[in-house]
């Protein structure tokens, strides 16, 4: 329900940390009218917030200072990911979020055997 309030905090695209979630999960969402995510099936609250935390410890905290006031910038040769402290200057690389197997479910197979 608070996405936007989140994702102002740690000052993230909220791009970016729904396709952390999506991938996490190997779930289908996008963003509803009211800055809220919808996500496809049910899940439950600790879980998400695992997720969320998994986030912040990859992509938003600084390793030498603790601070969550970092920047993400993309290495134009190397295209990578790098995490830049605003408070020690600190950077280091981060993954790139990988988009991995997606799982055909039962109605898919059954839409595709009646086409």
């Amino acid at each position: 329900m608070n996405f936007d309030v989140l994702c102002e905090q740690l000052d993230r695209e909220k791009t970016h940390l729904l396709d952390f979630i999506k991938s996490e999960m190997d779930v289908e969402g996008n963003f509803g009218s009211e800055g809220n995510v919808l996500l496809q099936g049910r899940h439950k609250g600790p879980m998400i917030n695992g997720l969320y935390k998994k986030y912040v410890e990859q992509y938003v905290r600084c390793l030498g200072c603790k601070s969550i006031k970092t920047e993400i910038q993309r290495d134009p040769s190397t295209r990578l990911l790098n995490l830049k402290c605003k408070q020690c200057d600190a950077t280091r690389t981060c993954q790139n979020i990988k988009k991995g197997f997606h799982m055909v479910r039962r109605g898919e197979r059954r839409a595709a055997r009646q086409k």
